[in-house]
């Protein structure tokens, strides 16, 4: 027996582990994976790196641009996250 889901996962799960396994993602490709075309691939692009969800990789012409996420461009985890040090009042105990 197999089981197949009802809903399709969305174009940011998608999006999101493709990333995970190939570490950054293009128009072209988010256009093959959301079905979408280029002009609405772009939009959904912006939004993502508007939220914080994406950034542009460094020393890519605007032709040619990708985008990962900001753990895998090395950014710290602390932007998005509380540190210790802001849960302590500064203080490392």
């Amino acid at each position: 027996m197999t089981l197949l889901n009802l809903e399709r996962p969305s174009a940011w799960d998608e999006v999101s582990d493709w990333i995970d396994r190939e570490g950054f993602i293009q128009n072209a490709k988010l256009c093959e994976i959301a079905k979408v075309d280029t002009l609405k691939a772009s939009k959904m692009l912006v939004a993502w790196r508007e939220q914080g969800l994406l950034v542009p990789l460094p020393d890519r012409a605007k032709r040619n641009m990708a985008y990962t996420k900001p753990a895998k461009a090395g950014l710290e985890q602390g932007s998005l996250l509380s540190g210790l040090e802001d849960n302590n009042g500064g203080k490392g105990s």
